[in-house]
């Protein structure tokens, strides 16, 4: 589908230089322009695993972590993500498209983040963790918000590729993916529990966090756009911080799981590069920060201003509702599991049946069985 769509864009514009293209588009129908900026956001979709084809994300983590950490976390899954980024001022002439776009990845960021709140498998939680802030990367560029996206993508492939390599030291460790079995490692493994926490208070978004400064980016654009999708990512900010720091307690904290019992600290080769992430997953966002406002112009290089590129000006109340939300997801975290003795009991008794349907992931994998790998399959048998 990307494909084609980029051979209608140089059909139509006759040309595969970009500014030629943009410099074309204008002239292009509203139709043409819908038709190819919709394909171009197929393929995004399918590449950075937003939804309906976000499915293939969690299966590709079964592979060693530091290939998660360099392909799927910070570039692979990425690449959708500068699709749409260089694309952008040809999406900005379709509001039809722009408007998919924003409500495709606000979907996926609440969709992935429920999904994450309920997995025991610690590769499977930060695979729907990252489906869900590419989600928040999409919805920032459907707003307009080229620098926040672009901001986001980079904060986020040095957090997630901490948590993957700091989720293979564990593994490592306690040789079990399964973080109800690994309690208390945090006497054990400090080095690795420092700099996951390091890494988790970033997703999550908290303050002085390079986390913090490019998601604060993306909800101050989504709040000027539309105050629904505002409201939705303000809620997914309570989810990520409530899945991250479950995380966090379950695999550091309260009661050691049976896996603890021998687990140690890695050895330098996997602990150093812990250390050396855990830099830039807390300085790196200051780029986009207040204090260094003209820095910003480094994420605009390839996005002409006429195209609608800014850089939206503090708000501090609408910056207040995601860091509250931040806070209110950890503690409750911190209340069910580092309180409560059977956390899993607990999502299951206030979730209700809404708890059977996350296990399941929405059956997403049924109906994909059902409609496309079963009838191919019968297909192929003739």
């Amino acid at each position: 589908m990307g494909r084609s769509g980029i051979m209608y864009r140089e059909k139509a514009t006759g040309s595969f230089i970009f500014s030629e293209v943009f410099q074309q588009a204008e002239g292009l129908s509203m139709t043409l322009v819908t038709a190819i900026t919709l394909l171009l956001f197929c393929g995004a979709a399918g590449k950075s695993a937003q939804f309906p084809l976000h499915v293939w994300l969690p299966d590709a983590m079964e592979g060693p972590t530091p290939v998660n950490a360099l392909v799927d976390a910070a570039t692979k899954i990425g690449a959708g993500v500068y699709l749409v980024a260089r694309n952008f001022p040809l999406f900005e002439l379709s509001a039809f498209s722009t408007g998919t776009v924003v409500w495709i990845g606000a979907i996926s960021a609440l969709m992935a983040a429920t999904m994450a709140m309920v997995m025991t498998d610690i590769k499977r939680v930060l695979a729907y963790s990252t489906v869900s802030q590419v989600g928040y990367m999409m919805v920032a560029l459907g707003t307009g918000g080229y620098f926040a996206g672009i901001f986001h993508l980079m904060t986020h492939a040095f957090s997630k590729a901490l948590l993957f390599l700091g989720s293979g030291s564990i593994i490592h460790a306690a040789h079990t993916q399964d973080i109800t079995e690994t309690g208390g490692l945090y006497r054990r493994m400090k080095i690795t529990a420092i700099t996951f926490i390091l890494g988790a208070l970033s997703i999550s978004g908290l303050p002085l966090f390079s986390g913090f400064w490019s998601s604060d980016q993306i909800l101050r654009d989504v709040y000027n756009y539309n105050f629904i999708i505002y409201v939705i990512l303000t809620f997914t900010s309570i989810l990520t911080a409530f899945y991250m720091f479950r995380l966090v307690f379950l695999t550091f904290f309260g009661r050691k799981g049976d896996k603890a019992e021998y687990a140690h600290e890695s050895p330098p080769v996997m602990s150093i590069p812990l250390i050396l992430l855990a830099i830039p997953t807390v300085l790196v966002g200051l780029i986009g920060s207040p204090f260094l406002p003209e820095a910003y112009r480094f994420f605009t290089l390839f996005a002409p201003e006429s195209f609608g590129v800014r850089q939206v000006e503090a708000n501090y109340a609408v910056m207040g509702g995601p860091i509250a939300a931040d806070l209110a997801g950890i503690l409750l975290a911190y209340l069910i599991y580092q309180r409560n003795l059977r956390p899993q009991d607990w999502l299951a008794r206030y979730l209700g049946p809404y708890y059977r349907v996350l296990l399941h992931k929405y059956y997403f994998d049924e109906i994909y069985l059902f409609l496309i790998v079963r009838p191919v399959l019968r297909l192929s048998d003739f």
